[in-house]
């Protein structure tokens, strides 16, 4: 069971890697467009990129909250199964 879960998750990881290394040379043509185009580009880039990783973050932070309640639990039911 533990090793099905395993390879799953490696697969989803390689299907990750390409995705991100596609989005980011996306990202990177558009970013290179908008700062040649417009006068105030790199402003814009920068912006885009501040706010990216402000998300990024808070992201993060949601699920670290979401994982940490997860395992509460989990260990709260533990000690109730092990009181019994």
């Amino acid at each position: 069971m533990f090793l099905e879960q395993e390879q799953k998750i490696k697969r989803l990881l390689n299907g990750k890697k390409f995705s991100i290394v596609l989005w980011s040379a996306i990202k990177i043509f558009a970013a290179v467009i908008i700062i040649m185009k417009f006068e105030f580009g790199l402003f814009f880039v920068l912006g885009y990129v501040i706010f990216s990783l402000e998300s990024l973050m808070f992201s993060r932070h949601i699920n670290n909250k979401e994982i940490e309640l997860q395992l509460n639990i989990i260990n709260h039911r533990l000690d109730e199964l092990s009181k019994k």
